[in-house]
């Protein structure tokens, strides 16, 4: 879920500091950094930067570079509330001047790298102001000059909070910087606690001896001599803190204010505290004296950030802060009539963009222009239309569900505002009459067949604002209109924590266990709420949510507790109002709608394509058309009119023949269901698609009873099996399909035998096996076995024979390639295209990768060229079929090291196919393998040309996890690394993408993520120096993985030995005996298998002699030295 951009209105914490140190403290605090670029403001010098701690967004400032003190403090602080109005409150956050008191009636062990908090007194507000200057040791003393106002009261309550957690549990600062460190590790040296040696305090009027900055002068014994501290952990002290322009390096002024309570010096806080109301924290980085050593500023700033960040997450998280709460001092004026039937949602989350809008349109809009302002609010049910309204004061609100419920919600006006009107009408004309500002609310206005605008008062008098599901009443704005969606994460998890009741201090230990029960509801808002009352009541957990939800989600939607009704409604009832308008409108398409949602139940909910829908429908119109003339088709590698029966009307009609597209009814079908919001249509022509939100894809499933269920089902998969056309290219449409077979395909698990009732033997097969065919195509091998397994349960599929019993063995034995079982997929194969008489080419390119993937290059070689010598005899050169069985020639050329030989076919296979489709799957494979083909003969100017153009299509038109992205990828790194120089880390970068992405995806063992990581290690070899550690490790483990799963002699496995052992020969003496038993070991097995011409052989050996030499050398070294010859 992506996170929506942010605005001035979402930062409510300020948070301010001096120096660098104290900067990067802050930003390494953060939870999550917000990369906010918002719009500059007049006026405003500060550079700012964004984040998140707990739930609160925080927006930090520092002073500009070299200005410190009261004033520039100010300054900053004054044009930050300015710009961010809506600030509930502020933190000056930073380093200081410790005030250690070791005797008298009110102790404070202040040690370097603890903390103090300004904390109001009977005499202060916590912060005092002293006279400016600069006092050295011996000097005048500074005087006071006043008496700041204390911090916001919202903070006091948290530290007061905060002081009773720690009297019961340890401070958890540490912890918060063990997190910082863990985060960034760059931070370590500096940010981390510095030592009990280094910190030392000297006796009162003791000054600093000499020029240098550490004390190595200064006497031992004029030291202050304390305890040591069972733990280096820093402890928090609370009372006042002076502030002034002027800079304490004098032990004995220090040791007078600390007879007045003062526990800390700093230059900022008396700039703020009467202006921007705000708590100071500081850590201590000296002692106030002469003495000042800048080695604890760093770690001291960290501590006050750690302090800070504890703060916030003890302070409760609000909605936008009161009016006259806000540091900004925005104020609203309340309204005299209210008539609203909702209560304000304590829960309500987040929707600071529209709020906004809102506020700026209703408050602007209607005062600068004599055109009303109508803002139109445009959403599913349970979103959050209403509660949005609901933030704004002085409304009339319309119930818009009826015409009936509108005019009574009218004849209430009257009502509460005494008018006089005796009707609809005449209440409309008073509106329009009267000379002040009113909102009125027209919600729910869902029914695509009213007119709302005749609820609108003639004039231009008011403001109105109208929520509804159709996206058509947009056209009512006069202002604005906004699509309101799901809640971004950060505001979706806030509202589950607050719904569930779950205690600050532990959410971001939750933090992961909420974003996995959103994913589940989709953030919608309403089902986030119920899922949170259903937590809250413990009918489980905020980890076994997501779990109880798949098993139980009819009933989870409908929950609402017996509490509070109308804050919680039920998320399954926004939908059914949907479907009852349908069921009761004498539109016949509204019933199509109806089946339409039928079957998107059994699909997954999003980027359904149109194109699916419409393929399916010129397949079946093809079919009936070869069934009228030829007869039934009776095959099970045939679809059939079994498959067309199964299409709803609205796609074709019982004997529909014609050649046109979709006809109109599929597009008015559409239209409705997007009038609801049920759907969202996005793209033109063939790249149109339609989603649904999660829960209400859910709920177009468990609505219906069995016999429904089983139609979508059987519907659906009709439609995928229809949408891949018989023949012709295998192109991007395909990609398409993955995620609806797979939700088609789960159903199917879940449900074997009610689904297949009904259905006879030979629709069973026919659909499941051309949808096998894809699962072949996508390599979904895991879901491709799932489904054969259920298949052979049918004795038409194992009793098969002849084509189909060949078309069906074909897919088992791809299985078992895929699987790396190359001799049982081999043993399948070979007897039955032995046995072929119909010269099938699947079966034949597959026994040739089968071949190609057990290193029997030659074989495959030979199959190949003798199928595509069969075609070149049967068919047109540029037939798909003749360029595919050329294209996988190719392949075993290049797997046998024969590259001139696979670049004139793929040259010439590659022009062919630029004539027909240019962005199928085809094209881009064949260019991507000619590309690898000119890496063999290191031709890397023409492989990046051509690798670096199909990258740019493919990242357009494939998922970044494709299987053929991450090839190319690979690819197109060995050609960077071919063309050396500059482009080594560009091949690092490429790898280390497709690395992280394989190995979520694939086994260790995958030869794919084998040879990535062993190109990768060749780039980090290539790079330098710094990488050979890193490409050690990356070929250790690779060639310790290929030596247990492939031959001794195999030509990658004697590659990653070649290569470990020049990472090793780079890395100096320590390694040259492995490297020489390596290359050994690598040269000995090439000699062997290899003619002795061979570029690999020849390197190997030069590689070994270079190595042998060095060691040699090395002994000859250690010899000299041990006969003193050298020194």
């Amino acid at each position: 879920m992506q996170s929506s951009s942010r605005s001035y209105r979402d930062y409510t914490v300020g948070w301010i500091c001096a120096v660098e140190p104290e900067l990067i403290a802050a930003m390494a605090m953060l939870d999550v950094i917000h990369h906010e670029k918002l719009r500059a403001v007049d006026n405003d010098s500060n550079n700012y930067k964004f984040g998140r701690i707990g739930e609160h967004n925080v927006v930090i400032a520092s002073l500009p570079s070299g200005n410190y003190g009261t004033n520039p403090a100010a300054s900053v602080a004054g044009q930050m509330k300015r710009t961010f109005r809506w600030l509930r409150f502020g933190l000056l956050v930073g380093i200081g001047g410790g005030v250690p008191r070791l005797t008298g009636e009110d102790p404070a062990d202040i040690r370097l790298g603890d903390v103090v908090v300004s904390d109001p007194t009977y005499h202060t507000g916590g912060v005092i102001q002293y006279d400016r200057g600069k006092t050295n040791e011996g000097e005048q003393r500074p005087y006071r000059t006043g008496t700041l106002n204390q911090p916001p009261e919202s903070l006091l309550t948290a530290v007061m909070g905060l002081k009773s957690n720690h009297a019961f549990q340890d401070h958890p600062l540490a912890d918060h910087l063990a997190q910082m460190i863990r985060r960034r590790p760059k931070l370590a040296s500096e940010y981390e606690y510095q030592g009990e040696d280094n910190d030392v305090l000297f006796e009162a009027g003791y000054k600093h001896v000499g020029p240098d900055i550490d004390c190595a002068k200064c006497l031992e014994d004029r030291r202050v001599p304390r305890d040591s501290r069972e733990s280096s952990h820093p402890r928090v002290h609370y009372g006042t803190i002076a502030s002034g322009n002027q800079l304490i390096e004098d032990s004995v002024t220090r040791d007078y204010w600390g007879e007045e309570g003062v526990l800390c010096f700093e230059m900022e806080a008396a700039g703020l505290m009467n202006s921007f109301p705000c708590l100071v924290i500081r850590g201590i980085c000296h002692y106030a004296d002469s003495h000042r050593n800048p080695r604890w500023r760093h770690y001291a700033a960290a501590t006050a950030a750690a302090y800070a960040k504890d703060l916030l997450l003890e302070v409760a998280p609000n909605q936008l802060p009161a009016a006259d709460t806000s540091l900004g001092g925005q104020s609203e004026s309340g309204n005299v009539h209210w008539m609203v039937p909702k209560n304000a949602n304590s829960l309500f989350t987040g929707r600071t963009k529209i709020l906004e809008k809102l506020a700026r349109s209703m408050r602007t809009q209607s005062q600068m222009s004599k055109q009303r302002t109508i803002f139109v609010i445009v959403g599913y049910g349970g979103i959050g239309k209403s509660e949005v309204c609901l933030n704004f004061w002085g409304i009339f609100w319309i119930d818009a569900s009826s015409e009936e419920t509108a005019k009574q919600s009218f004849a209430d006006i009257v009502k509460l505002c005494g008018a006089n009107a005796a009707n609809f009408e005449q209440v409309k004309t008073w509106l329009a009459n009267i000379r002040r500002s009113w909102l009125l609310i027209v919600d729910n206005a869902d029914n695509p067949d009213i007119d709302y605008a005749t609820f609108f008062p003639s004039g231009n008098e008011g403001n109105i604002i109208l929520t509804s599901r159709n996206p058509q009443l947009r056209d009512h704005a006069t202002v604005e209109y906004e699509d309101l969606d799901h809640l971004d994460l950060q505001d979706a998890t806030s509202l589950l924590f607050k719904a569930a009741w779950i205690p600050e201090s532990s959410r971001e230990d939750n933090r992961e266990a909420a974003e996995k029960v959103l994913q589940v509801l989709g953030s919608h808002t309403l089902a986030i709420i119920q899922a949170g009352a259903s937590i809250k009541l413990r009918f489980c957990s905020l980890e076994q949510y997501p779990i109880d939800f798949k098993k139980q989600e009819k009933k989870l939607l409908e929950y609402c507790p017996k509490q509070d009704q109308s804050t919680y409604g039920s998320v399954y009832k926004t939908f059914e109002i949907s479907a009852t308008h349908l069921e009761s409108s004498p539109d016949p398409s509204a019933a199509d709608a109806l089946g339409l949602l039928q079957i998107l139940g059994f699909l997954h909910f999003q980027e359904i394509p149109e194109l699916m829908f419409s393929r399916a429908r010129e397949e079946a119109i093809a079919i009936r058309k070869h069934t009228r003339d030829n007869g039934p088709r009776d095959k099970i590698y045939q679809l059939s009119e079994l498959q067309i029966s199964r299409l709803p009307v609205f796609i074709l009609q019982g004997n529909d023949i014609a050649t046109d597209s979709l006809p109109w009814q599929w597009r008015e079908v559409l239209n409705i269901l997007e009038s609801y919001s049920l759907i969202k249509i996005s793209g033109i022509g063939e790249s149109s698609s339609f989603s649904m939100h999660p829960l209400a894809h859910t709920w177009t499933r468990i609505r219906h009873g069995p016999t429904s269920q089983k139609k979508g089902w059987r519907a659906a998969g009709t439609i995928i099996a229809l949408s891949m056309r018989s023949g012709g290219l295998l192109d991007v449409f395909y990609e398409r399909l993955r995620s609806h077979i797979g939700a088609y395909l789960d159903h199917l698990d879940h449900s074997v035998p009610e689904y297949l009732a009904e259905m006879t033997e030979l629709e069973v097969l026919q659909t499941h096996y051309r949808i096998s065919i894809l699962l072949a195509y996508m390599e979904e091998t895991p879901k491709l076995r799932s489904l054969l397994q259920r298949l052979e349960t049918f004795e038409a599929w194992t009793g098969a024979s002849g084509t189909s019993n060949l078309l069906i063995q074909t897919l088992t034995a791809g299985c078992f390639l895929d699987e790396g079982q190359h001799g049982i997929a081999a043993e399948l194969l070979e007897p039955l295209v032995e046995n072929d008489r119909t010269g099938n080419v699947d079966a034949r390119i597959l026994l040739s990768q089968i071949y190609n993937a057990g290193k029997r290059q030659q074989k495959a070689i030979n199959i190949l060229e003798h199928t595509v010598d069969m075609q070149k005899k049967q068919t047109a050169p540029e037939d798909w079929r003749l360029l595919r069985s050329q294209h996988e020639l190719g392949v075993a050329y290049c797997e046998n090291r024969q590259y001139s030989r696979a670049i004139t076919l793929l040259e010439q296979g590659v022009e062919f196919r630029k004539t027909q489709v240019p962005t199928t799957l085809n094209l881009l494979t064949s260019q991507r393998l000619l590309g690898a083909a000119y890496i063999g003969i290191k031709q890397y100017e023409k492989a990046l040309k051509v690798l670096e153009q199909v990258l740019e299509i493919q990242r357009t038109i494939l998922h970044v996890k494709h299987w053929e992205l991450l090839r190319l990828k690979n690819g197109l790194a060995v050609a960077y690394i071919g063309m050396g120089g500059g482009h080594y880390e560009k091949a690092a970068e490429l790898l280390e993408q497709v690395i992280k992405i394989a190995e979520e995806t694939v086994m260790p063992d995958d030869p794919g993520l084998l040879t990535s990581q062993h190109n990768l290690a060749v780039a980090y070899i290539r790079i330098g120096k710094n990488r050979y550690e890193r490409a050690a490790e990356i070929l250790k483990q690779v060639v310790s993985i290929r030596v247990e799963t492939v031959a001794p002699d195999d030509p990658d496995l004697l590659g990653s030995q070649h290569e470990l052992a020049v990472v090793y020969t780079k890395m100096g003496k320590n390694r040259y005996g492995r490297a020489a038993e390596l290359l050994e070991q690598v040269v000995k097995i090439r000699v062997r298998t290899l003619a002795p011409d061979d570029t690999h052989l020849l390197v190997s050996q030069k590689r070994l002699e270079v190595v042998n030499r060095l060691i040699e050398a090395e002994k000859d070294a250690e010899s000299k030295l041990a006969s003193g010859e050298m020194v």
